[in-house]
This record gives structure tokens, C-alpha cells and sequence, in this order.
């Protein structure tokens, strides 16, 4: 009977641990998983994008209708900037050379080459430049349909219509998305296995991950916090001792 028990007990412990490890290994994945959006907004029409302000050969925007998808990404933990930086793999800083609009199943993404000016997290091997990756952007209505049984949303549009209209997709009131010039702090991981992207890709740690630079002052533009982070350029050089980065 003893022998039973503490069979019994010896079982409950793995099932325990087994459990832990399947928690932990969501937990994880939650933080990671930029394409998980809620509150889509399929109503706001918008033709008035400056697409003059990007480089892309995917899509040709002039003269269509665009139409905005917005939503919030579920996350693990806060907007913080300091306490995403922690979570990122890497943190750079740099000059977006191009901005190039793709898709992945229906699923609007945009990919950022970028100049790197300096690196405070991570060992990128010398590189001079990067690209990566981040949720939204914009994907032909035709192309989104294909993946997503949405066309009552869309009011039934006809042929001609899903032609000429392009999806703009958003997370976490990013409307802007950077742009050619832009100089740019952002804290980026390392994609995970399930993601669309190729397995050595970065990936942007949500919209709440960046800084861009207005003025003198790198500034956090979206993210659901009290107040946004900033730092003038002319600390830089002690902003790894702020964000605790050896």
C-alpha cells in the first residue's frame, strides 16, 4: 500500500511539473506573439495616406481605397519601455533606409531596412545594417480575402471594388507607420518557430517597442502607459544604465 502511494505521489509530481512547463512555455509565447489582435475596426475608409512617404514594390496605393483594420495585441506584461527592454533580444538604433510593405496568409506585415548607427543589446556580428519585421501595414483586399471569410464586413464588395481597395492593417493606434529617414530605437527579438517569417528573421517587440526621434528627443509613440518614454539624444550615452542593460 505504502508502494501505491508513493507511486501516486511520484506521479502528481511530474503531472506538476509537466503543467509548469506547458504554462511556461505559453507565457512565452504570449509575450512574443505579435499577431494576436482583438476590436477590429473594418469601418474607417481612408484615402488620404502620404504613400509617397514609403518605399515599396509590393503594392501600389495611389488612387485606391484604403481601408483600416485597427486592434490591440494581448501581451504578456506592460507597455513600459523599460520593462520591454528587458524582453528584447536585441536593441539597436539606426536610419530606416526603405519600408517595404508584405503579407503572410492575408496577414499584413511590414519589413524595415535599417542603418545601424548603434547597438546597446545583443551581438548583431558586426553587421551595418538590418531588417526586420513588425505586424500591419498594407495588404490588397484580394489578397486578405483569400484568408479571411470577411466580405459581409466589407459590405459584399464586387470585383472591381476588392480590386481597388488595399487593407491597411494597425495594432495599438500605430497609424504612422515609419518611414524612409526615420531614426529609430527599437527593441527586437528573434522569431519565433510558429511565426510566418524565416527563422533567422527579427522581429519588432509591438509598436510600444520604439522610439522615433523628433527633434533632439527619442520619443515612445503608442502602448497603453500612464506616460510615454523619451530621452534626448545627448544621453544617450548613459542609456543602457537606465535600461539596466550590462
Amino acid at each position: 500500500m505504502k508502494k501505491y502511494f508513493k507511486f501516486l505521489i511520484i506521479l502528481l509530481l511530474i503531472l506538476i511539473i509537466v503543467l509548469l512547463i506547458i504554462l511556461f512555455i505559453n507565457y512565452r509565447n504570449r509575450i512574443y506573439d505579435t499577431r494576436h489582435i482583438t476590436n477590429y475596426d473594418y469601418n474607417n475608409v481612408d484615402n488620404n495616406d502620404d504613400v509617397n512617404s514609403y518605399d515599396s514594390n509590393d503594392y501600389d496605393l495611389n488612387g485606391k481605397n484604403i481601408i483600416n483594420i485597427s486592434g490591440y495585441m494581448e501581451k504578456a506584461f506592460k507597455d513600459d519601455f523599460k520593462e520591454l527592454a528587458t524582453h528584447a533580444d536585441y536593441i539597436v538604433k539606426g536610419i530606416v533606409k526603405s519600408v517595404d510593405f508584405t503579407s503572410f496568409n492575408g496577414v499584413a506585415w511590414t519589413k524595415v531596412n535599417l542603418l545601424l548607427n548603434d547597438i546597446y543589446k545583443g551581438d548583431l556580428n558586426n553587421r551595418v545594417s538590418i531588417s526586420y519585421y513588425f505586424y500591419g501595414g498594407y495588404v490588397s483586399m484580394e489578397e486578405y480575402l483569400k484568408y479571411n471569410d470577411d466580405y459581409d464586413k466589407f459590405g459584399n464588395p464586387s470585383d472591381e471594388e476588392i480590386k481597388n481597395t488595399i487593407i491597411k492593417q494597425y495594432s495599438d493606434n500605430e497609424t504612422e507607420f515609419v518611414q524612409k529617414g526615420d531614426e529609430i530605437i527599437v527593441l527586437l527579438v528573434k522569431t519565433r518557430e510558429w511565426s510566418p517569417l524565416e527563422n533567422d528573421a527579427l522581429e519588432r517587440l509591438f509598436p510600444s517597442g520604439m522610439l522615433v526621434k523628433e527633434g533632439n528627443v527619442f520619443k515612445q509613440k503608442y502602448g497603453e502607459v500612464e506616460s510615454y518614454y523619451s530621452i534626448n539624444e545627448n544621453n544617450l550615452n548613459n542609456f543602457k544604465q537606465e535600461l539596466d542593460i550590462e
